[in-house]
């Protein structure tokens, strides 16, 4: 059984959000950390964020991130819930149209 996402595609989910901005040393490790987990396990839970190793550098991804941006964050992640794989190719299909 195949768990994980591939990490092509976990981090094509989460490219849009770090294509629109610049951002620090601390807020692209937080996001290779998600990257990592849905490479691993195919599906992160929000809640998780505020667990380690999210919180090993910060308090959770309110400490790296304005709340719009973790809402966007969230929204990601809830998209890639179920089997990843088929979440990720509607995922990416819906943001081609817009």
């Amino acid at each position: 059984m195949l768990v994980g996402l591939d990490h092509a595609a976990a981090t094509e989910a989460i490219a849009d959000y770090l294509d629109d901005s610049k951002y620090t040393v601390e807020q692209v490790r937080f996001i290779s950390l998600i990257v990592d987990e849905l490479t691993a396990n195919g599906v992160v839970e929000p809640g998780r964020l505020f667990e380690s190793p999210y919180i090993d550098h910060g308090p959770g991804p309110d400490h790296f991130f304005p709340d719009t941006d973790v809402d966007n964050i969230v929204g990601i992640l809830s998209n890639c819930q179920g089997p990843c794989p088929a979440n990720q190719r509607r995922l990416t299909a819906h943001r081609r149209r817009r």
